[in-house]
């Protein structure tokens, strides 16, 4: 049988905890690590909307790239919006696995796919930062600033772009 802590091995096995910056919220966050799983549902955050989809799918799980909550709870209950979702997930019997930052530094993690996407070239850790967190890389050419925004905006499909 397969359990919420096979899932989070091995998601800790492609981006490992120790990789994730001081004080962010990753791994197991809500949930019994031994309860069995079948289905995942995998969001990039987690609303009361994405909980209740897991749900509604018969999912036992969510991995998010972005942890919930984001700030110590002073309390679990339905009247907050952190609160609530934690209490949702709770009486739903769903688990919920943030891997965030440490999925930023991971080797092929999203900061190395970015990079990729972006089709930057001696890509590298970007100096003086936290360990892992950021890349730098070099275009094939110069190029002028709105050309490199146009370039992201097509990678990522995307027409909403802030820089």
């Amino acid at each position: 049988m397969t359990t919420v802590r096979n899932a989070l091995e091995a998601l800790a096995e492609l981006a490992p905890l120790a990789l994730a910056m001081e004080r962010d919220n990753v791994g197991l966050l809500v949930g019994d690590p031994d309860a069995p799983l079948q289905r995942i549902l995998v969001s990039l955050d987690v609303t009361l909307g994405v909980l209740e989809e897991a749900f509604r799918k018969n999912c036992q799980l969510v991995v998010s790239h972005h942890p919930m909550p984001r700030y110590p709870l002073s309390k679990i209950t339905p009247e907050t919006p952190d609160g609530r979702k934690v209490f949702y997930a709770i009486t739903h019997g769903l688990a919920v696995i943030a891997m965030h930052t440490n999925l930023d530094a991971a080797e092929g993690g999203v900061n190395d796919v970015l990079a990729r996407k972006l089709g930057l070239t001696s890509i590298g850790e970007l100096p003086n930062n936290d360990p892992g967190i950021g890349r730098i890389g070099y275009t094939e050419a110069p190029m002028p600033l709105s050309d490199f925004v146009k370039r992201t905006s097509e990678a990522l499909g995307t027409d909403q772009l802030r820089f």
